[in-house]
């Protein structure tokens, strides 16, 4: 390896180096796998994305092609499969961490597929996607299983992974939302904002006139928050955190999609929520409910005590649900603990956890003009 071995600190910094460097989903499947292999050395590694419907997978290197509806049709038997849909936690695990070897050999998807591949162990852990479709990476070897320190650093690799997968959506979204803003947005069904060279409103679907609202209706230029926030994300590591509005009452999230181009433009993606920062959400890291409605508090900035009354439980409870989120999560803190729970949502904290921005109390506005640029405001 380069003359000589190097050190996990190393392995894991050259991982999260390169992992934000995807241009789109397209690449992050294919590339993400030759960067986690560097981490983890195996004999074979696939990218899956399963669903009732149907799956997709890439592998390196490629099996018969024959042999993926056999998969497809078996690959529900993987006992790492079962323990998702059952725990939803995503976390890396062995298949040998599930069943014994004969237990294995025992399955179909053994017999009729994974056996054709020379596949005996397996070590595999999934990215954020909406329920029903998993969408997982799978580390295989013929001769020897995954060590515990191998397992170890992709826990540690997996939140950037996931980061980095979430920045490749927006590319994604980009270059979709660029080609359909071409050809007009009425089919959409998204809410965009697109900001000129200098900052100004340029264009606004109808469904963004309506998040945004009055506060913006008459404004030339975002206001402070926006535009700062705009400043703060020249680094595309942030790109997936948004920007969490309060406004007339409403939580809106506002995402600023990666520009590569010279043109200065920038296209604001906005929702309505909070992002999935929720029990359903947090449990996908192994916690039961009760861990998970405890971490959503203190996430959101509620001490221990505060969060112990909000659950009608004793302190002492809520410090023994901490002990054992702790330890699922690999942490030592809970400043650590909240930090991985933003992490893995694939949404930054608030500046105060569990405060959302709100536009009162902005800078006074500037000379009423509409978003609609049709018609040009006085003076520009």
């Amino acid at each position: 390896m380069r003359g000589q071995a190097l050190t996990d600190t190393q392995l894991l910094l050259d991982l999260v180096g390169e992992a934000y460097a995807f241009e789109d989903l397209a690449e992050y499947r294919h590339g993400i796998l030759e960067i986690v292999t560097r981490v983890v050395p195996c004999d074979r590694v696939g990218y899956n994305e399963i669903s009732p419907e149907e799956s997709f997978a890439i592998t390196v290197p490629e099996f018969d092609p024959s042999l993926l509806p056999v998969f497809a049709a078996l690959v529900y038997e993987n006992p790492l499969i079962q323990r998702f849909e059952r725990t939803r936690d995503g976390r890396p695990y062995r298949i040998s961490d599930m069943v014994d070897q004969q237990t294995f050999h025992r399955l179909a998807l053994y017999r009729d597929f994974y056996r054709h591949i020379g596949i005996e162990w397996q070590v595999a852990f999934t990215l954020p996607a909406p329920a029903p479709l998993i969408v997982g990476i799978a580390l295989t070897r013929t001769y020897e299983d995954f060590t515990r320190r191998e397992v170890q650093l992709l826990a540690l690799a997996r939140p950037h992974l996931m980061a980095a997968y979430r920045n490749a959506e927006l590319q994604s979204a980009r270059k979709a939302m660029l080609a359909a803003l071409e050809q007009g947005l009425d089919a959409l069904g998204e809410h965009v904002v697109v900001l000129d060279p200098q900052g100004r409103f340029e264009f606004a679907t109808d469904g963004a006139r309506r998040l945004l609202g009055d506060p913006l209706a008459h404004r030339r230029r975002p206001p402070d928050q926006i535009r700062a926030w705009i400043t703060q994300h020249a680094d595309p590591r942030r790109a997936a955190e948004p920007l969490i509005l309060d406004i007339a009452g409403n939580t809106v999230l506002v995402r600023l999609l990666p520009n590569n181009r010279n043109d200065r433009h920038q296209v604001l993606l906005l929702e309505n929520g909070t992002g999935q920062l929720n029990v359903e959400a947090l449990r996908s890291l192994g916690l039961t409910v009760r861990e998970a409605q405890a971490l959503r508090f203190v996430a959101l900035g509620h001490t221990p005590m505060q969060t112990a009354a909000e659950m009608g439980i004793a302190g002492r409870t809520v410090e023994k649900h901490l002990q054992h989120i702790y330890e699922k999560l690999g942490v030592r803190t809970l400043s650590e603990a909240t930090a991985t729970v933003w992490a893995a949502v694939g949404i930054r904290p608030p500046t105060k956890a569990g405060q959302t921005q709100s536009l009162e109390g902005d800078n006074q506005p500037s000379a009423p003009t509409s978003l609609d640029t049709t018609r040009p405001a006085a003076g520009n």
